[in-house]
């Protein structure tokens, strides 16, 4: 380290360039971006992705690429002892699903990045003995990492995390840091004509748009003239299987499904929705929701982890009172009803989003970084 500028060394499992990714990756590059502004320089170890090249620095830090989604923990390894070693002041192990265990080979000092626990997400998304394997094997790597530094968004992951081993103090909580701008004022000219809730995320079966369909349903009946967006990409069962319960809707005219978005179509859908609705059954935070609130769209989120910290635990949102289609409806029919003060819902949204700065992200990240390196 020289000048106190840090070389960051940054192991994860996907980055911008790859097609599954999401809002971890937005927030990951964004955080980059802003450290190298700063004068420190950040380094990405990602598995290779097609059409992007081995080492790329074209977007102010470096990206080196080696591996596969499988075989990028070996080659990270590979990496480290030939390249890393010499070069790093600080590792960043990001576990998303499957930690690096940098703390067993690197001779640097390493933190963890913990965007969410998979806990339950293992059994929603794979085969029952191999979610049963994934779920299994966290708990037991939890138990070998509890004692790093550990970084991670939500107030809810941290409570989580310490249910593990994990000691507080030693769990430093970034708040997701938003990327786009927050308007400053609720417009409602700016709102579609017609009532409108809107999904915005990847087909995944743990983000459970399924529910959102049916909560959609169970809603219409109550507003005639409700209509559903849904924007996100998919393939494969479950994928098919929500395209066909789309298909045979009563309500099907009234569902819009845009599959990918542009970056143009995305804003426009955050900002003219009424309400986004999320029905995950866990976020590590849940950045499409602070996105919406910062287009004056409030949301309506299942009480789940991380969702609820999007919402400030409901002052900048809804949170159900139970998490099933139901109980999703039942918050949708009282958004629109005429107890609630809307206005003031998407200002107190406006506000909250207003709050999630990356400089302050940045800043408790580097505090705590300083705190390990010269310890």
């Amino acid at each position: 380290m020289a000048d106190g500028k840090l070389n960051i060394l940054w192991f994860t499992w996907k980055d911008g360039m790859n097609p599954s990714s999401g809002g971890a990756e937005i927030v990951n590059e964004a955080l980059a971006r802003r450290l190298t502004e700063a004068g420190h320089c950040v380094r990405f170890v990602v598995p290779r992705v097609k059409g992007a090249s081995d080492n790329d620095e074209g977007r102010g830090f470096e990206m080196v690429r080696v591996g596969n989604r499988l075989s990028v923990y070996a080659a990270a390894r590979r990496y480290y002892k030939r390249h890393g070693d010499r070069w790093a002041d600080v590792v960043v192990d990001e576990c998303n699903t499957i930690p690096f265990l940098c703390k067993y080979y690197a001779r640097k000092k390493t933190v963890l990045l913990l965007h969410q626990l998979g806990r339950e997400i293992w059994l929603y998304e794979k085969p029952f003995s191999l979610g049963l394997l994934g779920y299994t094997l966290e708990y037991l790597y939890l138990r070998l990492l509890r004692d790093q530094t550990t970084f991670t968004f939500a107030e809810s992951t941290k409570k989580d995390l310490q249910r593990y081993g994990f000691h507080g103090d030693r769990v430093v909580v970034l708040k997701e840091p938003l990327t786009m701008p927050v308007i400053e004022t609720a417009e409602p000219a700016e709102k579609f004509e017609y009532p409108s809730i809107l999904y915005l995320s990847a087909i995944r079966k743990m983000k459970r748009p399924h529910h959102v369909v049916e909560a959609f349903e169970i809603a219409k009946q109550r507003i005639p003239e409700l209509r559903l967006n849904i924007a996100g990409g998919g393939r494969g069962r479950y994928f098919n299987r929500l395209m066909r319960r789309i298909s045979n809707s009563p309500y099907r005219d009234d569902i819009h499904y845009w599959g990918w978005v542009t970056p143009e179509q995305k804003m426009m859908l955050l900002q003219r929705s009424h309400f986004i609705c999320c029905a995950s059954v866990r976020e590590g935070w849940g950045l499409v929701v602070t996105e919406a609130a910062a287009r004056g769209t409030p949301a309506i989120v299942y009480n789940v982890l991380g969702l609820i910290d999007a919402v400030d635990n409901g002052a900048a949102g809804t949170v159900t009172t139970r998490n099933d289609p139901q109980g999703l409806a039942d918050k949708i029919i009282e958004g629109f009803g005429p107890n609630t003060d809307y206005q003031a819902l998407r200002q107190r949204a406006i506000a909250f989003a207003g709050t999630c700065s990356i400089d302050a992200a940045v800043a408790s990240f580097l505090e705590s970084i300083d705190q390990l390196t010269t310890v």
